[in-house]
């Protein structure tokens, strides 16, 4: 009998288990964007914080693939975010551009079953809303001696 209503207090929260996938290519103009910082979240719009499902770096060809998960009560919100400097002038800091990713390719479960091909994406393109990270180290030598790096 306990253990009846064990699994009947603990199965619906299982069961809101949900996953992602996607990846895709970024580049800069002609040139192949490798090294960059991919991160995948679910955006959290009543939080402080989004959940990071994954992270990973573009390889040689700039290439990524993410894949991760998290038990919400709530349907998951996907968001790609990427950290370059890519067109961007030489500002300190580096642009932190951020992509919502569409919900069809949720599924439910440990494992990402679908898997968004988000294409080949030009980050010299001017994003509406960016952040700037500033987390690197040779940013954060330049940003407290401007004229050292």
């Amino acid at each position: 009998m306990i253990l009846i209503l064990l699994f009947l207090l603990f199965a619906p929260v299982s069961t809101l288990y949900q996953s992602y996938g996607v990846r895709g290519q970024f580049s800069c103009g002609e040139s192949l964007a490798k090294g960059l910082t991919v991160k995948l979240y679910d955006l959290d719009r009543y939080s402080h914080e989004n959940d990071l499902l994954d992270e990973g770096v573009t390889d040689g060809f700039g290439n990524f693939t993410l894949s991760g998960g998290t038990a919400e009560l709530t349907r998951i919100e996907p968001m790609l975010e990427v950290i370059h400097d890519c067109n961007d002038g030489g500002k300190v800091g580096n642009r932190k551009s951020k992509f919502l990713l569409p919900q069809m390719y949720i599924t439910y479960g440990t494992k990402a079953l679908k898997t968004y091909e988000i294409g080949n994406v030009n980050l010299e393109t001017i994003f509406l809303s960016e952040d700037r990270d500033y987390s690197d180290e040779t940013v954060q030598k330049s940003s407290e001696n401007p004229h050292e790096i």
